[in-house]
């Protein structure tokens, strides 16, 4: 029995160098994709934007570290009474340029927002109106309209011109208005301005400013948000209801098909239509839609 394990496992001297080569090559393979990225991809050197980022951070943390424990020191329970008194008063007035970290800290600002805020000004950077502190890094919109009416700053006088733009924006024609027109109305983002101009397309042009509420999302909200600053200056360019096809009218969106083959096989049964009001014969329009299609129709 000893005998036969014996020669059940004798391997050739040959195959176990066999054996032993291949081994070497397999972990010499998973080395070599181990320490691959290290080789072919050196890591990219840091940016000089986030350096420098770094570098605030740091100098805010020191800042941060220094002046919390000034304020433990020195800002007595009394300080604190006073200043919510003065802030309930509405008096209270803060100096970006000149505030210590306990005022910042008084005035609304994180600890972490107040280090940065300091480190700022200690790399030479100057706070000449309010929406210069907005530009803070991690400063929140909602936080700064609560702080906004305690800084000793005006607002500043870009912001002021370009509510005076707004203010006064021109009318919107709709039927020429490209998508960056309708963005700047209010309410309307790049995804309603692309679908109102699809839907004009369809349509062949809006003879009236309220089929805007024919497009989907327009609600009434938005509509009267914007339908004082609506003009229709660009005509519509009607269809020939005698040379019209079939296709144009099923791409019509106020047409249904079994409506826009009726009108076709009334014009090939009763020849060419002789007014716009014929179309009221096909059975198939009523008055309401008539009244929304004739705008887009001329007889010659």
């Amino acid at each position: 029995m000893k005998s036969f394990f014996k020669d059940l496992f004798r391997i050739p001297e040959r195959e176990r160098n066999g054996i032993t080569a291949f081994t070497l090559i397999i972990l010499g393979s998973m080395a070599l994709l181990s320490f691959k990225d290290a080789f072919l991809n050196p890591p990219e050197p840091i940016p000089h934007e986030q350096l420098q980022e770094f570098e605030e951070w740091k100098l805010s943390e020191v800042e941060l570290r220094n002046n919390e424990d000034l304020s433990q020191s020195s800002y007595s329970f009394s300080d604190k009474k006073s200043f919510s008194r003065k802030k309930n008063q509405g008096d209270f007035r803060m100096d970006p340029n000149q505030a210590n970290f306990k005022e910042l800290i008084e005035a609304g600002f994180t600890k972490e927002l107040a280090g940065r805020l300091i480190a700022w000004r200690k790399s030479g950077k100057v706070f000449h109106f309010k929406q210069d502190v907005a530009k803070l890094k991690g400063l929140s919109d909602s936080l700064f309209e609560r702080i906004a009416p305690g800084i000793a700053l005006p607002d500043s006088p870009v912001l002021n011109e370009e509510k005076k733009v707004i203010s006064e924006v021109k009318k919107v024609d709709i039927n020429a208005a490209d998508t960056s027109e309708w963005i700047a109305l209010p309410g309307i983002g790049p995804a309603f301005a692309k679908r109102i101009v699809a839907y004009r397309e369809r349509l062949g042009g809006f003879h009236s400013a309220v089929q805007l509420l024919e497009v989907y999302g327009i609600t009434d909200e938005k509509w009267n948000a914007i339908k004082d600053k609506l003009e229709v200056k660009t005509l519509l360019s009607p269809t020939d209801l005698n040379t019209c096809t079939l296709d144009q009218l099923l791409c019509f969106p106020y047409l249904k098909p079994v409506v826009a083959r009726g009108i076709i096989n009334y014009r090939e049964k009763h020849g060419s239509y002789k007014r716009i009001e014929d179309l009221l014969n096909t059975d198939l329009v009523d008055a309401e839609l008539y009244a929304k299609i004739a705008p887009y129709f001329f007889v010659k």
